[in-house]
């Protein structure tokens, strides 16, 4: 996998300045191809490593084209435009979709298809419980990830929209559904859960 997603700040009016891996800062009025900037494969380790940072300039993961020996093009290559508007071949689409529920017990998440199922008899299909919505959605995002799913649909009481991004970062669109209140089967809930 290419390390494609670096490090940027706020320089100057609209202006920015990326990370070396001396941990020095470049301006992007002086960057040029195969500038050594430390480099991620993931927009989410960039991002964690920003908040790593102490700066007030809200340092933020951001993606740079890379040639094949993974050295970073700038706007400026004609190699860079040529790699920017190649088309990339999409991938095969595959939906993997769930069902977040809420009961006394707390939320927990179900292939779709068994719903029905799972509404009459939940004690049968309530495997792992969770305290919050976003980890019971979590729980979906990461069977959707070993089905090498490319699109994520939430249905239910539980899902929350909050899931969206990290659905996003991990290369999956995420759908999420008007709340159902079917799926919420508890009759009370515990304290602090309202």
């Amino acid at each position: 996998m290419s390390k494609t997603w670096g490090i940027a700040r706020l320089y100057g009016v609209g202006s920015m300045e990326y990370l070396l891996e001396s941990e020095d800062w470049m301006a992007d009025s002086k960057l040029f191809d195969g500038a050594p900037l430390l480099l991620f494969e993931t927009m989410e380790e960039a991002d964690v490593a920003a908040k790593a940072l102490r700066t007030g300039r809200n340092a933020h993961g951001v993606q740079f084209i890379v040639d094949s020996k993974n050295r970073v093009l700038t706007w400026k290559s004609a190699n860079a435009k040529e790699l920017a508007t190649a088309k990339q071949p999409p991938r095969p689409r595959k939906a993997a979709q769930f069902t977040i529920f809420e009961d006394s017990m707390g939320y927990w998440c179900v292939a779709h298809d068994q719903e029905a199922a799972a509404i009459s008899t939940p004690e049968s299909f309530r495997k792992v419980v969770h305290r919050t919505k976003i980890a019971a959605c979590r729980q979906a995002l990461e069977l959707a990830l070993r089905e090498g799913a490319t699109e994520l649909h939430l249905h239910g009481m539980g899902a929350t929209t909050g899931i969206k991004r990290e659905a996003i970062a991990k290369g999956i669109q995420p759908f999420i559904y008007f709340p159902s209140v079917k799926t919420k089967i508890a009759t009370l809930l515990p304290s602090g859960k309202r």
